[in-house]
């Protein structure tokens, strides 16, 4: 029953995990149909992050204090999905009719998206006790990348026959899992290991002030920007990789999207394995892995482009996706459960929140950032910032302490993060 909870978590993440790279690698495309400025498509593209930065934490820290007879989460997500599923099907359509419906189409869809995100992910700490959140979370993001792969296989495959068909296909997904959620997960009264009464939620900017007033332990402020400059590089390269490759490398849409189910199938091949790692040598030292994993391998996308000849034999860029895919599994698996170790007792949405905030953060500069990069020195710029980025932010979680995983209390114990917190 444990084990299935986490599998029904999963599910969230992977309806999720689905959306973003048709958005991402379709959407970017559709843009520069109407704009050639890549500053301009980059600022419209980050709009995502931008409600990743103002609504999606902002809902994050509401659920926690939200009480209905679904819970705290499950409202959000069944709320939201389906009509993110709507506005993701108007896509190819609003396409069609120009630039300001597709616009409209994306913002609505950004809307949803960010409505139920943040409290489908905070979920997770609600039931999976502290010692078993690396593992379980790198369950979840195998899921997530088990969509993202889905996401790439409709894209090349259903693509070229209809360009609808995987936007239909995505949003179908998405009312499933709502209807799933609705009807296949019961939340706790209380979150994992319950909240004294005299730490109940204070919200999301109460956290946020804490945080910038230095009230908070600074490991937590430490954490938060290795989470920014990391999803700063890895927001920035997947907005662009598409155009990368169809205009400079000479590959089709469908291929270019093929290459990039090695990205994401190295998170379905390692995603578990990056939980045990975690559990086993640490969180700190595993983002710091990945992180120069992922720029090793974002390096190796470039000199395989370099080389010429790529539309033809596409083989060397993809393994250099796979390095960087194996690196951004590591990364990616640890980050959340290591800032809600760092967490107080009541604040996991809140928490949630704040870690979207510094992770949007990252995603609304570096798409324009990275496109003004494009049009002003080239994709050397690009590639070369990516790599900076990847190694700041690993150096940086290096040094992060007290975000490990806490021993499993003897029973009747408490796991030292406040009374009544023992774990199941």
């Amino acid at each position: 029953m444990f084990w299935l909870r986490v599998f029904l978590l999963g599910l969230g993440f992977m309806s999720i995990s689905v959306v973003w790279p048709l958005y991402d690698s379709f959407v970017t495309l559709y843009y520069q149909e109407w704009i050639a400025s890549g500053l301009v498509v980059g600022l419209l593209m980050a709009m995502d992050n931008f409600l990743g930065l103002t609504l999606q934490p902002y809902v994050g820290a509401l659920s926690d204090q939200t009480r209905t007879r679904l819970g705290r989460r499950v409202p959000y997500l069944a709320a939201g999905a389906p009509v993110a599923a709507l506005f993701l099907a108007l896509i190819p359509f609003a396409r069609e009719a120009g630039l300001w419906p597709l616009v409209g189409a994306a913002v609505g869809l950004n809307l949803a998206m960010a409505s139920f995100r943040s409290p489908t992910v905070a979920l997770m700490p609600d039931v999976i006790p502290p010692h078993l959140r690396s593992q379980a979370n790198g369950i979840i993001n195998w899921m997530g990348a088990l969509g993202g792969a889905l996401a790439f296989l409709m894209a090349s495959q259903l693509y070229p026959r209809d360009p609808r068909l995987p936007f239909f296909g995505a949003a179908g997904l998405l009312v499933a899992v709502a209807l799933v959620f609705l009807f296949g997960i019961r939340e706790p009264a209380e979150p994992q290991g319950g909240v004294p009464e005299e730490e109940r939620p204070q919200g999301l900017w109460a956290a946020a002030r804490s945080l910038a007033r230095g009230l908070v332990d600074p490991q937590a402020r430490r954490l938060l920007l290795a989470v920014a400059f990391w999803s700063g590089a890895f927001q920035g390269t997947s907005t662009w990789f598409t155009t990368f490759a169809t205009q400079h490398l000479g590959m089709d849409e469908g291929g270019a999207t093929f290459s990039l189910l090695f990205f994401t199938g190295a998170l379905l091949l390692f995603a578990l394995p990056a939980g045990w790692l975690g559990g086993r040598i640490g969180r700190r030292p595993t983002m710091a892995m990945g992180a120069a994993l992922m720029a090793l391998g974002v390096a190796a996308v470039w000199l395989a482009g370099s080389a010429g000849a790529v539309a033809d034999n596409p083989w060397p860029l993809r393994l250099a996706l796979l390095v960087a895919g194996t690196g951004h599994s590591l990364m990616v698996v640890q980050a959340y459960p290591a800032l809600v170790q760092l967490a107080p007792p009541g604040q996991t949405g809140a928490y949630t929140g704040l870690y979207y905030i510094v992770s949007q953060m990252g995603g609304i500069l570096a798409p324009p950032f990275f496109g003004q990069l494009r049009d002003s020195v080239g994709w050397a710029g690009v590639f070369t910032a990516t790599v900076v980025f990847l190694l700041f932010a690993g150096t940086t979680a290096l040094t992060v302490r007290g975000a490990e995983a806490l021993p499993v209390p003897a029973p009747g114990q408490t796991d030292g993060r406040g009374p009544g917190s023992a774990v199941f």
